[in-house]
Parts: structure tokens; C-alpha cells; sequence
């Protein structure tokens, strides 16, 4: 649940006393349940996109940035501060960019930005500390379904183990500047990107329950991560501390009893053993 400030028609978590957005208090607020909505970017030298669906209702759910054309913050800020954000890969790509959008960068800096993501394949905590953006935006509830969903492959290649409806690639070269005319295919590529995104999310419907209820229980948001990261974060959380590999040095004997069904046909590996 979030709260909804009646102010500034913005969310913010249940248990602030007071908007994060206006300041106002909580009983200006009434308790909802964050729509849920799949969120997708695309970046060039002259052009940024932020397509969200569904909208929220009396907006396009369409976020641009170009020349003449100032990026909405305060909106994409109140549709994101309302809704559980999913996504495919935003941990490490979308988000970060997102949260550089927000705070002001320039088509430019968007576009550098997003080359370092994909180049140096760049990790968020270094992406945020490279751009001095802080931790990243910790108000956001956002699901990544790039660890939920098993194997390390494509959104579109699950779109074609899924039978999407449609299956596209970027209909533009990355290095192209965007005119007038190439927008609207972008954004119809965008918005196709999001069917298939929401395609999965419905697929793994119960894996994202299950982890719902574990974060509950746990008192960890684990819905982005897979099955060894949920075993690994609730083990940490249990038996505290850092967990670290045991470090043996080369050379080190020890006695191993070899279990029966082990067995070599060669005979070096024979020997050894």
C-alpha cells in the first residue's frame, strides 16, 4: 500500500509522516494499492523517451526530451511515485537512467550515459556515483524481470517463446539523430516493447506472488531476484554479519573420502584419485 497526498497528488510510502513531495501530512493522504505498469526507454543523440502503460488516466503515459521540448518531470515523477514500476533490465538500465532524466541532464548527457551502460556495462552503484546522483531513487517500487524469468536471453527472445503478438527490433540505428517522422516509430516500438514486457509479467505471475509473500515475511524486497539471490539475500539476513569465501591457500592438504560411484577411465585421473 502507498499514500496518495491529496496536495500534490503524488504517493509516498505508508510509514512517512508526511509527504516526501509537498511536505504535507498524512491525513491529506488516503491508503491505495499502486497500479501496476510496465515501463520501457529509449535513447538518442537528440531524443529520449520514457513510455509507460497504462497510463494514468488524463496522460498520454508518453515522456519525451528533445530540442525545444522539455522532459515533464513533476508528472513522470507522480505516474512512478503511483505505481509499481515493472520492467525488463531496468535495474541496470532504465531506472538509472530515469534517474538521471529527472534530475536534469541534457539529450547529450542521456545519450553519453546510456553508451557507458552498454559499452563498460557499467553497474548501477558505479553509473549513480560516475553521475553524483546518490543511491539512485529508493521511493521507486519497481520489479525487474530480467532475474525473475530463468535463462539470460533477450526480451525478444521471450516474446517469441511466449507467442507475443508482434516482434521487433529497433527499427532505428542507434546512432542516428531522430527527426520529426522517426518519433512515432519509436514510440510505437517502445509500445510494443511494453506489450512484451507485460506478456512476461502475467507468465511469471506466480513466481512474483511467491516473492511478494517471502518479502513479507522476510522483511526483504526480493521480487527482482532469482532463485539463488532470494537463498543468498535470506541467508545473510538470518545469520547476519558479511558472508565471505573461505580463503585456502595453494598447497593445502586434506583428507576426502571418495564416494562408490566415483569412477575414471583414465589413468592419470586414476592415480590422483
Amino acid at each position: 500500500m502507498i499514500l496518495h497526498c491529496e496536495s500534490c497528488e503524488h504517493g509516498y510510502h505508508k510509514d512517512l509522516p508526511v509527504c516526501r513531495w509537498c511536505g504535507a501530512g498524512s491525513f491529506l493522504a488516503y491508503a491505495e494499492k499502486p497500479e501496476v505498469r510496465v515501463l520501457d526507454t529509449e535513447c538518442y543523440k537528440n531524443f529520449w523517451l520514457c513510455k509507460v502503460h497504462p497510463p494514468l488516466p488524463g496522460t498520454t503515459g508518453e515522456y519525451q526530451l528533445f530540442p525545444d521540448h522539455p522532459l515533464e518531470r513533476e508528472e513522470l515523477e507522480r505516474v512512478l511515485s503511483l505505481s509499481t514500476i515493472v520492467t525488463f533490465n531496468g535495474q541496470k538500465y532504465d531506472v538509472p537512467m530515469i534517474t538521471l532524466a529527472l534530475a536534469g541532464a541534457t539529450n547529450e548527457q542521456l545519450k553519453a550515459a546510456s553508451d557507458q551502460i552498454i559499452r563498460e556495462n557499467l553497474q548501477p552503484w558505479e553509473f549513480y556515483d560516475r553521475w553524483q546522483l546518490g543511491r539512485g531513487p529508493e521511493w521507486l517500487d519497481h520489479i525487474d524481470l530480467i532475474e525473475v524469468a530463468p535463462g539470460r536471453t533477450s526480451l525478444k527472445e521471450y516474446g517469441g517463446k511466449m507467442h507475443s503478438r508482434k516482434m521487433q527490433d529497433l527499427p532505428i540505428e542507434v546512432t542516428a539523430m531522430i527527426e520529426l517522422f522517426d518519433r512515432p516509430i519509436l514510440r510505437e516500438y517502445c509500445g510494443n516493447d511494453l506489450d512484451t514486457t507485460f506478456d512476461l509479467f502475467r507468465l511469471f505471475g506466480a513466481q512474483i506472488k511467491l516473492r511478494e509473500e517471502m518479502s513479507e515475511e522476510y522483511g526483504l524486497d526480493l521480487r527482482s531476484k532469482s532463485d539463488a539471490q532470494i537463498a543468498e539475500a535470506i541467508m545473510k539476513k538470518l545469520l547476519g554479519g558479511k558472508i565471505q569465501r573461505v580463503e585456502v591457500p595453494s598447497g593445502t592438504r586434506f583428507f576426502y573420502r571418495p564416494p562408490p560411484w566415483l569412477k575414471f577411465q583414465n589413468l592419470d585421473l586414476l592415480n590422483l584419485l
